[in-house]
């Protein structure tokens, strides 16, 4: 099939980044994959590469470095063609937890940029830039792909020990987790992250010892609802405007109705049972799954009231 067969003009086909860009902003991303490489060994000049596997969008089967290091990794966020103030969900594992759990950071705004807005030295087709404040940014998600419809990002992991003695001495620990904040081909990237930390440790020599553990993560992000969870928009049939989505067992909700002002809100069963108390946080109210004593709520639907009126419905799955 031909353009000319539609008798399309060049002036036509000019706008169809344009179009294609309106299509990708204002779309909600969500993780789709994550591939794991790791590395060990003594010599901060040789590390030897120790496996690379693919991770469960849950993060469940993740490899963690140390507990007392920090984990946070965007699982879903909205885009948006203007730079607008948006909710980011995030998997994170605090130190000394043992788990990632769901939770929603509102500080951030969002917005994409095309080909024309260069970060560094590195160009993308098109990229999403996450600002907090709103102006500094922080992170940012890049398409090298223009054929594809992924957003990638990548993460690093760092565990090491080190001595001042050959043989004794005070031992120290030290880990980080570190966003770099941007796609590129693997092994470039590992060695210019390598290079910048790492191998600036002091020399190896007689009076030195350590030994390092270093995890890359490569993360992608799609307009497509996540693997085997519920991440869609759910609309409820009432006409209030109200809207809920889960992601994990986070459940985000607007109950689009401006006069609530922030009030809270209660939580109901299909029996009317009444299961827990919703509070506002910004313009989003959460629910983690839980009723109001700690238990896990069942898989359902679930109306969401300011007094005894009815603002929407959800369903749940647990």
């Amino acid at each position: 099939m031909r353009f000319r067969d539609f008798g399309l003009s060049m002036a036509a086909l000019v706008i169809a980044p344009a179009i294609v860009m309106a299509a990708l902003c204002d779309d909600t991303y969500n993780l789709q994959s994550v591939a794991q490489t790791s590395l060990e060994g003594t010599d901060a000049g040789a590390l030897a590469r120790t496996g690379t596997k693919s991770v469960s969008a849950s993060l469940s089967d993740l490899k963690v470095l140390d507990n007392l290091m920090e984990y946070g990794i965007i699982t879903r966020f909205e885009g948006s063609c203007a730079k607008a103030a948006k909710p980011v969900t995030m998997k994170v594992k605090p130190r000394n937890a043992s788990v990632f759990a769901d939770t929603v950071d509102i500080g951030y705004s969002i917005q994409m940029f095309d080909s024309n807005s260069i970060i560094g030295s590195k160009k993308f087709d098109y990229w999403f830039g996450f600002f907090k404040p709103a102006d500094t940014l922080r992170i940012y998600l890049g398409r090298t792909n223009a054929a594809g419809s992924a957003f990638v990002n990548w993460y690093a992991g760092v565990f090491y020990t080190d001595s001042t003695r050959d043989t004794s001495g005070l031992w120290t620990v030290r880990s980080h987790f570190y966003d770099l904040s941007g796609p590129d081909d693997s092994i470039t990237l590992e060695r210019q992250f390598l290079d910048q930390t790492i191998r600036k440790q002091p020399a190896n020599g007689p009076t030195y010892k350590a030994h390092y553990s270093v995890q890359f993560l490569k993360v992608s992000y799609e307009n497509k609802p996540a693997p085997n969870r519920i991440a869609a928009p759910m609309r409820s049939l009432l006409p209030s405007g109200f809207l809920a989505s889960q992601t994990g067992n986070l459940v985000l909700i607007q109950p689009g109705d401006k006069s609530i002002n922030g009030q809270a809100l209660s939580l109901y069963g299909m029996l009317g049972n009444r299961i827990t108390t919703l509070y506002p946080t910004g313009f989003l109210y959460q629910w983690n799954g839980k009723t109001a004593v700690g238990a896990d709520a069942p898989t359902g639907v679930y109306f969401v009231q300011a007094g005894s009126r009815v603002l929407g419905k959800f369903f749940y799955s647990r």
